[in-house]
C-alpha cells in the first residue's frame, strides 16, 4: 500500500532526524 508506505518512510526520516538532532545537540 503507498500509504503504508508514505508513513514508513515518514517515521524513518522523522526518527534519522530526531536522532541527528540528539547527536549534535
Amino acid at each position: 500500500d503507498h500509504a503504508l508506505s508514505d508513513t514508513v518512510e515518514h517515521s524513518l526520516t522523522n526518527c534519522l532526524n530526531f536522532a541527528g538532532r540528539d547527536h549534535h545537540g
